[in-house]
């Protein structure tokens, strides 16, 4: 007998003209059923899938000099601009500002960003996502932007984003859709040993999985570091694949790719342990970047202020990363979420100089 797809088997039913009443109302309830989970799995399918806005086009924005804009559904447009004040990323909605937040506009450049719309924690509303290119850097041309994740409440009433940074993106292989859920790759270029063995320390393409869930990035059930040794082969592939979508999801999946268990940067010797609880954030932007400033009181009962995120480690009052105890992960560069007070106030934490690179590492237990 040959298999009836869902919507045949519904026609059928319909059609059907020897049937009982009691045979048709459990025919009706079997349809009523399959149609549920029809509509189910295409609603899972679409929730689960990102969609890119138009590219940004030339615009007028007030208080700036030069701008691109794109406009999406719901009468949202997301603008980059330009001023001697400084630069800025821009939500507005029909036709009013709504908020702003930073943005760098690299080499004086507002049309380097996308925007996408899903939803990323299945919970019926699109977030925003609004992808950045802060700058390429010298030598490798590593592109480096920064995400901004706007949920649903965020675009009726204005607060930041969560934002993050990775170095290399692309719009599919940074948002990577698995099932129904989209897993959200954060990458850095770290310096690493070989984790089989056969060679010396390198230059490794890392990665690690993430998942939006309530306004913050919480890790997914598969926590081993995606890796990838620079070598000859790998800088050739990158050359030719550094501006597909689908990178560098592309780069870290194949024969050549391996995994880590533990980051790096925690096998570096440690320089400093500080045992304390977080009693203040305050929340600022610096240099087209948003920052915190942390107030630490340890348990011998000293209290100093950090500033985070910070690119310099050697800085003693600059924390290069935020760590979560518990999973042993550092969080992405940079990652703030739209509430950093509450993210952070009251936690007790610990404070890790390491002496490799001399970085700095907030653990929150």
């Amino acid at each position: 007998m040959t298999a009836l797809s869902s919507s045949e088997l519904i026609q059928s039913i319909r059609t059907e003209p020897y049937v009982s009443k009691k045979m048709s109302w459990n025919f009706l309830a079997l349809s009523c059923l399959l149609a549920v989970m029809i509509t189910s799995q295409q609603s899972s399918a679409q929730s689960s899938t990102l969609r890119k806005a138009s590219p940004p086009t030339p615009a007028t924005v007030a208080g700036y000099d030069k701008a691109h804009c794109v406009s999406v559904p719901t009468n949202i447009r997301v603008c980059k601009g330009l001023s001697d004040s400084g630069d800025a990323l821009l939500l507005e909605k029909n036709g009013t500002r709504i908020g702003t937040w930073p943005g760098v506009a690299s080499l004086g450049e507002t049309s380097d960003f996308e925007v996408l719309q899903g939803d990323l924690d299945n919970d019926g509303k699109p977030e925003l996502i609004v992808s950045n290119h802060d700058s390429t850097s010298n030598g490798m041309g590593v592109n480096i932007y920064t995400i901004s994740i706007f949920d649903a409440e965020a675009l009726i009433n204005f607060v930041p984003p969560l934002t993050f940074s990775v170095e290399e993106y692309g719009s599919s292989g940074t948002f990577v859709t698995h099932g129904s859920h989209v897993n959200i790759l954060s990458t850095r270029w770290q310096w690493a040993s070989d984790p089989r063995g056969r060679r010396g320390t390198g230059l490794y393409l890392m990665g690690q999985w993430w998942r939006y869930v309530k306004g913050e990035l919480v890790l997914t059930t598969d926590r081993m570091i995606l890796a990838r040794r620079f070598l000859q082969s790998f800088a050739d592939e990158r050359d030719e694949t550094q501006y597909e979508s689908t990178i560098p999801f592309k780069w870290l999946t194949g024969a050549r790719a391996e995994t880590l268990r533990i980051d790096p940067l925690l096998l570096e010797k440690r320089k400093s342990v500080t045992e304390g609880v977080i009693t203040d954030v305050s929340s600022s932007s610096k240099n087209d970047h948003r920052v915190v400033t942390i107030e630490f009181k340890s348990d011998n009962a000293s209290s100093v202020s950090f500033s985070y995120p910070h690119d310099f480690g050697d800085n003693v009052k600059g924390l290069t990363y935020v760590g979560d105890a518990k999973e042993n992960r550092i969080f992405p560069s940079r990652y703030l979420p739209s509430s950093p007070e509450r993210w952070l106030k009251g936690r007790r934490a610990t404070v890790v100089t390491y002496k490799g690179g001399d970085e700095k590492i907030l653990w929150l237990k």
